[in-house]
């Protein structure tokens, strides 16, 4: 969808530059949504299961292993991932006028990611702590990673010729957003050991970590506070980006015209780069950072605790960690990193409507304690595309380790697609989902509206 020569709109999310070596010159989003989720962890099993099913009136997911539970959990890794990423998009533009294009970007995003969490966890979360098989054993465990982040963004796209000589062209573009934070929540363990000694003890040898969150929640009752809401954050970010144009003809001036009659260039090859999400979100309305600092508890009767609120539970593990139920309370307010990234884009024409693509999204790991990392994937993508039909077949490497298969089509200014195609198919055991659509009105290059002959006492209209 952001490789596409027909959607200008949604090229400048992977690159802002890209706008202006689109075949429109006026792109207007009317609504998109593209939501991702995929996990290490646990699966539904493919056979005897398709997600149709889910639409049957009455239809009951089946059990699987001794517990009986609609999900297998995965015990050949030591340590398990997730990440959930949905991007809203609301209206929006972007208006090409020759060398320039502008535009207005509206969404709402929403990250989040476990990165090494133990298997043992994993078990103890899914199946309680009367997993047998695993009680009366030390665990030490370190550095795991849990973020989520939920924000709405404005941003002010511009992209610019830089140059257009011979049979090259080069554009630079900049897109600015102001960001205003809905909510955060980070927990980080930089080391852990412990053991579960039954279904209700558990022994906190020692723990170091940190738990930082910030929403329109009152603590004390777990519901939506209006005083606090709807945004407890704000920030800025920018993406940086440059694409490289090697034409199929020879470009020497610049056309004069209006922005409808500039025509789209044939090229051999597109080549972009670009830098994404680099900023912040600073979280300093209802917020609260906890720091746990080598501390431990011998924990009876931990099946009893149940706690009715957030503010309760934290005060009932400050008590049982330092004796102190306010101690752990460390600061109100945090700074959260965006989910930075590189990406390269190189696209290829073959011949007439044929084209393949390479994008590569490499997450930047920049340094901070609160950070919502971006998932790394490397896709190849043959396309064929017309005015009123595109098609996509994405070959995907996601995380550099699992592949996959993808399917987009686009029917004029409606596009659908979906990066885990296996899953739609009904095709290998389920362990996520991906969707995304998008609607627009485009107005495309070389075509401009006739003008109506005036008459010299007026227009006629009939």
């Amino acid at each position: 969808m952001t490789m596409s020569n027909y959607q200008a709109y949604n090229s400048a999310l992977i690159n802002p530059s890209a706008p202006l070596h689109a075949k429109t010159y006026l792109d207007v989003n009317l609504f998109g949504l593209d939501l991702f989720i995929d996990n290490t962890s646990a699966n539904i099993p493919g056979k005897g299961f398709a997600w149709y099913d889910l639409l049957k009136s009455g239809y009951e997911m089946p059990k699987y292993g001794p517990y009986e539970r609609p999900l297998e959990v995965n015990t050949s890794s030591p340590l398990h991932r997730a990440y959930v990423s949905q991007r809203l998009m609301l209206p929006g533009f972007v208006y090409i006028d020759r060398t320039i294009s502008y535009g207005l970007f509206l969404s709402h995003r929403t990250v989040v990611s476990a990165r090494r969490v133990p298997y043992e966890m994993v078990n103890f979360g899914y199946y309680d702590l009367s997993y047998t098989p695993q009680q009366s054993m030390l665990y030490h465990d370190y550095d795991i990673r849990i973020a989520g982040l939920s924000w709405s963004e404005v941003g002010f796209n511009f992209a610019k010729t830089v140059k257009y000589k011979r049979f090259s062209i080069v554009n630079a573009g900049i897109t600015l957003k102001r960001l205003y934070g809905a909510a955060a929540a980070f927990a980080t363990v930089d080391d852990i050991k412990y053991i579960v000694y039954n279904d209700s003890t558990i022994d906190i040898k020692n723990i170091k970590g940190k738990l930082a969150f910030s929403g329109p929640l009152d603590y004390q009752s777990n519901e939506y506070d209006s005083d606090a809401g709807p945004f407890t954050g704000s920030g800025f970010s920018i993406d940086l980006g440059v694409t490289f144009i090697k034409t199929k003809k020879e470009v020497s001036r610049i056309y004069s015209g209006p922005a409808c009659a500039w025509q789209f260039i044939p090229y051999d090859y597109r080549l972009g780069l670009s830098l994404l999400d680099i900023g912040y979100i600073r979280f300093n309305e209802n917020a609260q950072v906890h720091t746990f600092e080598n501390s431990g508890h011998y924990w009876e009767e931990f099946n009893k605790f149940q706690p009715d609120n957030i503010s309760d539970a934290l005060r009932e593990v400050s008590q049982r960690l330092y004796g102190d139920a306010e101690k752990s309370l460390t600061d109100s307010s945090f700074t959260a990193l965006l989910p930075s990234a590189f990406s390269a884009q190189f696209d290829y024409h073959l011949k007439n409507n044929y084209y393949i693509n390479t994008l590569l999204v490499q997450d930047l790991p920049i340094s901070g304690s609160y950070r919502a990392p971006r998932e790394s994937y490397l896709s190849v993508t043959p396309r064929y595309e017309t005015r009123a039909f595109e098609a996509n077949l994405p070959f995907i490497f996601y995380d550099w380790r699992r592949p996959r298969v993808g399917l987009s089509l686009r029917f004029y200014s409606f596009t659908i697609g979906t990066d885990k195609l296996g899953t739609w198919l009904g095709m290998g055991d389920v362990y996520g989902m991906d969707i995304y659509f998008s609607l627009r009105l485009a107005w495309l290059k070389g075509f401009c509206k006739e003008k109506k002959e005036k008459h010299p006492c007026g227009e006629f209209q009939f």
